[in-house]
């Protein structure tokens, strides 16, 4: 590499250092992040990739909980079955994949138990 794009990397990492709390800021979009930082979004995203790898951390957003989807999805029968996937999105703040997903495996718990019920 030559000495010009030596420094202009050094330099890159020292401005992704320097702003990397607002960079890996959870609470403001990629949008405002990139507005405050006065650069372009996709420029946003590959730095959050290259800080975090970096500084090898992951990021959190909100409340990381661990939680037993089976069981959490038999809880919440009668709304997985009833509720449009836009309610179930604003009540549980889940993505249509994560709705389907609970959707596919609570069809799948319905058919385990049809089949032992039918073996009894």
């Amino acid at each position: 590499m030559s000495e010009d794009s030596l420094k202009s990397e050094n330099e890159t990492w020292q401005w992704r250092l320097q702003y990397r709390d607002t960079i890996l800021n959870s609470k403001m979009s990629i949008e405002q992040i990139a507005q405050q930082l006065n650069t372009t979004i996709e420029e946003i995203c590959n730095t959050r990739k290259a800080v975090r790898c970096r500084l090898n951390t992951k990021e959190m957003i909100g409340i990381v909980r661990e939680i037993n989807m089976e069981k959490w999805v038999l809880e919440h029968t009668f709304e997985l079955t009833n509720l449009k996937m836009s309610k179930l999105q604003e009540r549980y703040q889940l993505s249509n994949t994560q709705i389907r997903y609970c959707r596919m495996l609570l069809k799948k718990l319905k058919q385990k138990e049809t089949q032992s019920v039918a073996l009894i």
